[in-house]
């Protein structure tokens, strides 16, 4: 740098000699004076950019398993293997750098355009690398092998999705980094909070039961500790799984304990069809929540992502409850 700096003054001084006259002398070497200070501050800000004193790409992000990883100069291909993540390139302006997802980002509707590198559970490593990416975004230990596999494979591999929802503008940060969108990641963040502050109820919370999967399929629901239960909670709403022993994020509730928590009004998966299938499955039928016909679907998506539509989910809740406060 300093060599070049040298060079570009020699070749500066050496114009400056074509000038004659001894009353353009003393003008000369004060322009020379001004033309060195200028250079030297232009190579001082192209030395800060090359050391990342910018605010373009950043050189390494610290993911949410606490791994430093480095990043290429450029991230321009981009595999996602979780719906969350999707949706937060998606609302950050950074799909277009999207090369491969897994089968279950369909949202927004242009994703499902995007070439699919296996499912959630079982990633297809030898097309994520056939799609050549600069990244690789993930959803963490969820897929544990795949990540120690691309990792083999000197792929930058980046755990991102939120497992509780107080990561989730920790995920959208971490995401805004790798493509060089932080300020609009913060707007999300602030979008966001914004929504949990208009969906705050006062009163007692209504008791609240979230089906994922009843009969023979378990009794699958959200516990403590997961992004379901504190959306229900910020939206008004009490989770009876909260105080459950022993307890998990995910959990495949007993039927006893079901009735005895005696909720208020259920919530159940959109995708398990007609609410009223409950008043014919046992242990469901003896519910009070579905004696009275306070059962109610929401969107499966919404409420299962940790990323930008937890606002939509939170708004959804907030308004059942309204409701079923009202009835």
């Amino acid at each position: 740098m300093a060599a070049g700096i040298r060079r570009v003054l020699a070749l500066s001084s050496e114009r400056a000699l074509l000038f004659r006259g001894e009353s353009e002398e003393r003008n000369m070497k004060q322009n020379m004076k001004r033309l060195s200070v200028l250079l030297l501050a232009v190579a001082l800000m192209a030395m800060l950019a090359a050391c990342g004193g910018g605010s373009g790409q950043a050189a390494a992000v610290t993911d949410l398993a606490g791994t430093e990883i480095p990043l290429p100069q450029k991230v321009e291909r981009i595999v996602s293997l979780s719906p969350s993540t999707t949706e937060i390139l998606a609302e950050l302006g950074a799909l277009d750098k999207v090369v491969g997802t897994d089968a279950y980002s369909n949202y927004p509707e242009e994703a499902n355009a995007i070439d699919k590198m296996g499912d959630y559970n079982g990633v297809n490593i030898e097309l994520v690398v056939a799609a050549e990416p600069d990244v690789v975004l993930t959803a963490g230990k969820l897929q544990a092998d795949a990540m120690e596999k691309l990792s083999e494979l000197n792929i930058p591999v980046i755990a991102c999705e939120a497992t509780e929802y107080a990561q989730i503008p920790d995920s959208i940060r971490l995401i805004g980094k790798v493509v060089d969108k932080e300020k609009e990641a913060e707007a999300l963040i602030q979008d966001i909070k914004a929504v949990e502050e208009e969906s705050a109820r006062d009163g007692e919370p209504l008791k609240v039961y979230y089906v994922m999967s009843y009969g023979e399929y378990g009794n699958w629901t959200s516990g403590p500790g997961s992004f379901i239960n504190e959306m229900i909670k910020i939206a008004g709403g009490y989770p009876i799984t909260e105080d459950a022993n022993p307890s998990a994020p995910w959990m495949d509730y007993s039927v006893e304990a079901m009735v005895a928590g005696d909720p208020d009004i259920i919530l159940m998966a959109e995708s398990l069809g007609d609410p009223s299938v409950l008043s014919s499955t046992p242990g469901y039928q003896d519910m009070r929540a579905v004696q009275e016909g306070r059962v109610y679907t929401i969107n499966d998506d919404i409420i299962s992502r940790p990323g930008p539509r937890v606002q939509e989910a939170i708004r959804a809740i907030a308004s059942i409850l309204d409701q079923a406060g009202e009835e």
